[in-house]
Formats: C-alpha cells, sequence, structure tokens
C-alpha cells in the first residue's frame, strides 16, 4: 500500500511491506505485520532526512497496512516538526 501526504511544505511518501511468515516454505506465508518505509520530500527534492522504516523490529511488525501508514506518517510529522523548530530557534545573544 503507497499512501502520499502533504504536511508543512513537505511531502510525506509512506509505503507499506509485508513482514513474510516462516522463510524457506513452499506456500506462500500470511504475513505475520508490516512495516513502513517513509521518504521525506520539499519541493521535489530529498529533504535533509534518510529514508525511515518503522515496524522493522521482528518481534513487533505493525499490525495491519492501515496501522503502518498511520505511524510512518505520524513519525514524518514529528520529523519535520523537529527539522522547522531547529531553524526556527531565535540566535543565542553574545554576551560581552
Amino acid at each position: 500500500m503507497h499512501r502520499t501526504y502533504n504536511y508543512k511544505d513537505f511531502t510525506i511518501e509512506v509505503e507499506t511491506e509485508a513482514v513474510a511468515g516462516i522463510a524457506g516454505e513452499r506456500v506462500a506465508a500470511t504475513p505475520l505485520g508490516y512495516i513502513a518505509d517513509v521518504n521525506i520530500t520539499k519541493s521535489g527534492s530529498p529533504a535533509a532526512t534518510r529514508r525511515l522504516h518503522f515496524g522493522e523490529v521482528a518481534e513487533r511488525p505493525l499490525g495491519t497496512p492501515a496501522e503502518a501508514l498511520m505511524r510512518g506518517y505520524g513519525a514524518a510529522q514529528e520529523v519535520i516538526d523537529r527539522m522547522r523548530n531547529a531553524v526556527d530557534l531565535p540566535p543565542v545573544p553574545k554576551e560581552g
């Protein structure tokens, strides 16, 4: 599942991937859960972030594709807010 969201002049792309069952099985395994692969861009060029992944811990993948989408989107919003807050910090006055 793939979704694109806009948030504060950024574009957030979230792709979900199923976490497969037991490796080596002859039949397709039922997904154990899902992970979210997130990419953040601004004006068509990559923002100052790397690709983010959520739910990768093998014992705790996310339960549904919808949960993976929303967790990825929420985490991307936090990353963008932190980036914007770091840029918007007022300068520290020099003492002297």
